[in-house]
């Protein structure tokens, strides 16, 4: 995530001192860790503004599976560049029906004071999260070609992926459509080979097993 932040914000410039044991740049193992940072390639086509209802509903499903696996509410920030995503996302995930599927025979469905605790604190926009930092980050980004323009307008100043890329302690994901955004001024840099792309049943595997990385 640094040199993506560094080619963005800094133009490969920022004085940085890295730790010398890279495992320091992994989840403590003590804590939640999802598998390495990736974009996830999930097109779509808008409903609402900038809102790409399968995006949404990925979010949804993935945080299900780390229900499941830990129990608890997910420990992650769910950032967008848009209110209307954010409004969407926190809409959708503070029904506590949204979660009962993930009860079953594991953990019962959280309580909604719980939920719009949740909504509150871990999704908003990237002004939303200046300041504050987690060990998982997901940015969702919603737009298809139909509103290319916010996608560009999103894209146009470095701050607005920088701070999101730079909440994240260890882990950052990308959900969007990467042939829309890959292209697009400073998005190059999540690009060129540092964002590998998954798919989102590849996502929701990842959230599901324990990771194994190194």
């Amino acid at each position: 995530m640094f040199s993506i932040a560094n080619e963005i914000a800094y133009e490969g410039k920022m004085i940085f001192f890295a730790p010398k044991d890279p495992a320091r740049w992994l989840p403590p193992s003590d804590s939640l860790d999802t598998g390495s940072s990736a974009w996830i390639q999930a097109p779509g086509s808008t409903s609402d503004k900038q809102v790409v209802p399968n995006q949404v509903e990925l979010v949804h499903q993935a945080l299900l599976a780390l229900y499941r696996r830990t129990g608890t509410l997910p420990p992650v920030y769910i950032i967008s560049p848009f209110k209307r995503v954010k409004t969407a996302l926190a809409e959708q995930l503070g029904r506590r029906e949204a979660w009962t599927s993930a009860a079953g025979h594991g953990p019962q469905a959280p309580k909604i004071t719980e939920l719009r605790d949740w909504c509150k604190e871990r999704i908003g926009t990237v002004h939303t999260f200046q300041g504050k930092e987690e060990s998982i980050v997901w940015l969702v980004l919603g737009c298809d070609q139909r509103t290319a323009g916010a996608a560009r307008w999103a894209s146009d100043k470095p701050n607005l992926l920088n701070v999101a890329v730079t909440r994240a302690k260890h882990r950052c994901f990308f959900i969007g459509d990467q042939d829309l955004w890959s292209g697009l001024r400073h998005f190059t840099a999540a690009h060129a080979g540092r964002m590998p792309r998954i798919t989102p049943e590849q996502f929701v595997r990842q959230m599901t097993l324990p990771s194994h990385d190194d």
